[in-house]
């Protein structure tokens, strides 16, 4: 619109932004890092927030921390103890995709 102001275009794309980076599947990347994925594309491992609760069940891909490690579910689980067992239906990770919140 062109009655607005860098002012009002610039808060509303903070807002949008905020709005975005809500969504555990979002995330912002450079253009180079979108084409390196591209050439070897990979799922998205969001970053532990929580510890490995027995008792709770975990989807497919859910994290968690245990016993300073982090761990991705392979498959729905409950009860089994990250890495416990060969057959486990947790795997290590190396590396994930924190959340951070929008810097104001």
């Amino acid at each position: 619109m062109p009655e607005t102001t860098v002012e009002s275009r610039q808060n509303v794309l903070k807002r949008f932004i905020q709005y975005a980076l809500s969504k555990p599947e979002v995330r912002f990347v450079t253009h180079n890092e979108l084409i390196d994925w591209m050439k070897d594309p990979e799922a998205l491992t969001l970053c532990p927030s929580n510890d490995w609760q027995p008792h709770q069940a975990y989807p497919k891909g859910e994290t968690v921390f245990f016993q300073g490690k982090m761990w991705r579910a392979k498959w729905w689980t409950q009860l089994e103890i990250p890495g416990n067992t060969d057959h486990s239906p947790w795997e290590p990770i190396n590396s994930c995709t924190p959340i951070t919140p929008l810097s104001q």
